[in-house]
């Protein structure tokens, strides 16, 4: 609405009839006006109230826009918070994911170390059973011959039956032979073979033991626990191995002809002696070493005994590299006979000079004769270059030095060592001249006999420890329990 109404105003100037005139004309203009000038002041009434109620919605509007957007912000906040979370999420899984990966692959490899043990295990353990099958067959034939014998002795002349009679006996004898043969076959434990693959070990081997670190009273944790001791610290021969190699020229090729690969080597030509250890370092030339590629003592370890060396393998790590050697030319004597170990001690018997304590817990070395203990002059990584023990000490003395066969156990009522914290091995061996029993006190028990002195083979069971008495070490009759 606009206002249309214009004004003529009556001046001075004009005459009086026209002055009357604009007059009467201006009053009906202003009535004009002022209906016009009402209807527009109610028009801008009613825009007045309308803007307000505007500005209101306005106000409101931008008071829940407010709203929003503050409710906005923070479920982006929240929203970035729960991005953060994911992304963490995403690398936790990603590195659970890479470890399960890792455990899952160390399964496999442990999979197929636990099937080859099986094996093993299994095939030693038929063996046992043919031998014992054999041995039994052979003695029940034997047996029925001397029945036979017995019969016929029994019904011939005088004379042909004292004949028949020693027949029968050497054939009762025989069958009792056979018949601890078989014992002996079907009592000997699985991991101790009498030869191993070559795959392993290239040597002439007197017997092979596995040590199950996870077996000691601690399940092992001890191997952890060593970082100080000489062996730990000794320099090793290498930082890989590559197995058996016929000839330096293989050695190195094998080694990406690069130094610090470790291998035995399998046959005698240039720097290289058949059945030692050497450091490839280059095509023509190698160091011998005794010493492998890790530093800890292995979780899983194979005894590989010789007559005048002891080899130490790590049978959980890829090829089973060799990590000690240990020779005659240093801390043990040569007759080797038999070996065992358990809480970070190996037990090495000799056929000429006693038995011989390796404890890698303590670092260091002891033999039992019959003069009685000595501890070795060095430590263990001196094992080769050192050979002298010092003076004995009359305890711990054994009935005789020829050891043919040792065994260990743990008793539950062991005493803590408190040298190493873990409990005192009982060890038993078996000796030309009967069997000692190395108790966990420290004590010793001698168990002789008159005539059948010799004692071949040795085993405990539980707290109970059985053993051979003969008197031919080529046999193993008549069998005790202590």
């Amino acid at each position: 609405m606009t206002i249309s109404v214009t004004f003529d105003p009556p001046l001075p100037s004009d005459s009086p009839s026209v002055f009357n005139s604009k007059a009467f004309t201006l009053l009906g203009d202003l009535n004009t006006w002022t209906g016009q000038a009402n209807t527009l002041a109610a028009d801008v009434n009613q825009d007045e109230v309308a803007l307000a109620a505007a500005v209101s919605s306005a106000e409101s509007s931008a008071a829940t826009a407010s709203w929003h957007a503050s409710t906005a912000t923070t479920q982006a906040g929240i929203a970035t918070t729960q991005a953060g979370t994911a992304t963490t999420k995403a690398g936790e899984a990603s590195a659970s994911a890479t470890t399960a990966s890792t455990q899952a692959g160390i399964a496999t490899a442990k999979a197929g170390e636990a099937s080859t043990s099986a094996t093993n295990a299994s095939n030693s353990a038929t063996a046992a059973a043919n031998s014992a099958s054999t041995a039994l067959s052979s003695a029940t034939s034997t047996a029925t011959a001397a029945a036979s014998a017995a019969v016929a002795a029994a019904t011939a002349p005088a004379a042909a039956s004292a004949s028949a009679a020693a027949a029968s006996a050497v054939q009762a004898n025989t069958a009792k032979d056979l018949a601890i043969s078989a014992w002996a076959a079907s009592t000997a434990p699985a991991e101790q073979l009498s030869a191993m693959s070559q795959t392993v070990h290239y040597g002439t081997l007197v017997k092979f033991a596995l040590y199950d670190t996870s077996k000691d009273s601690d399940g092992g944790a001890w191997r952890k626990k060593c970082q100080d001791k000489s062996w730990y610290t000794e320099t090793l021969g290498g930082d890989r191995w590559i197995g058996q190699q016929a000839s330096i020229a293989a050695a190195w090729t094998a080694a990406g002809s690069a130094t610090g690969a470790v291998f035995q080597a399998t046959a005698t030509a240039g720097p290289l002696t058949s059945g030692k250890y050497y450091a490839a370092t280059s095509s023509t030339t190698a160091t011998e070493v005794f010493r492998g590629i890790t530093r800890d003592f292995p979780a899983m370890a194979g005894l590989a005994l010789e007559s005048a060396r002891l080899v130490i393998y790590d049978m959980a790590a890829p090829g089973a590299p060799m990590a000690f050697v240990f020779t005659v030319a240093g801390a043990i004597p040569s007759g080797a006979s038999s070996i065992t170990a358990a809480n970070g001690a190996i037990y090495y018997a000799s056929s000429t000079s006693g038995v011989f304590k390796i404890n890698f817990l303590t670092d260091d070395i002891n033999r039992f004769t019959t003069s009685g203990t000595s501890k070795f002059s060095g430590n263990i990584s001196q094992r080769i270059t050192v050979a002298t023990y010092g003076a004995f000490a009359a305890t711990g003395a054994i009935v005789n030095n020829t050891v043919n066969d040792c065994a260990i156990t743990v008793l539950p009522s062991a005493p803590i060592d408190p040298a190493t914290g873990l409990p005192t091995p009982t060890i038993a061996v078996a000796t030309a001249g009967g069997v000692s029993v190395i108790k966990d006190d420290g004590s010793v028990v001698n168990i002789t006999a008159t005539s059948y002195t010799i004692s071949t083979s040795i085993r405990f069971n539980v707290n109970k420890v059985f053993f051979t008495l003969d008197g031919n070490a080529a046999y193993g009759r008549n069998v005790h329990t202590y």
